[in-house]
């Protein structure tokens, strides 16, 4: 997503140049949302150890907890990743509404943005559990144990 208006005749280049004051190292309106919204900043350190993986899974759990998947809204049975595209591109005006160049999210926007991460995660999350699920019902168990 970029935006392109008298501010930014030429786009934003995905939000990379509507800078922030600093926080957590994200100076960037791109980089605060890679970030999950200031919730993991910096680099992942590698190798990848698996206190790492428990992290990661309690972190999960807490994603699906808070953020519930609401099949009425988007529902979790269609596996086209195209469609779930389409869906998060429907949420781009969040990512600018109330933000402000040079000046520091307020609690509202990042409240506000870490719904929008969390919820598309959660059914990221599920949606792509189901992909692959679909994927080795379709085959036989004997391919796989070749």
């Amino acid at each position: 997503m970029t935006r392109v208006d008298g501010d930014y005749p030429q786009g934003d280049r995905g939000c990379n140049s509507v800078k922030l004051n600093s926080k957590s190292g994200a100076s960037n309106l791109h980089a605060v949302w890679d970030s999950d919204i200031y919730q993991f900043t910096g680099t992942q350190g590698l190798p990848l150890w698996s206190s790492t993986f428990a992290d990661y899974g309690t972190w999960a759990a807490d994603i699906h907890s808070r953020y519930p998947i609401n099949t009425s809204k988007l529902p979790i049975s269609n596996n086209e990743p195209f469609t779930w595209a389409a869906e998060d591109i429907t949420f781009g005006p969040t990512v600018y509404d109330g933000v402000k160049p040079y000046t520091t999210l307020s609690n509202e926007y990042i409240t506000a943005a870490q719904e929008v991460t969390g919820t598309r995660i959660n059914y990221a999350g599920v949606r792509l559990a189901n992909m692959v699920s679909s994927i080795f019902a379709a085959r036989s168990a004997s391919v796989f144990l070749q």
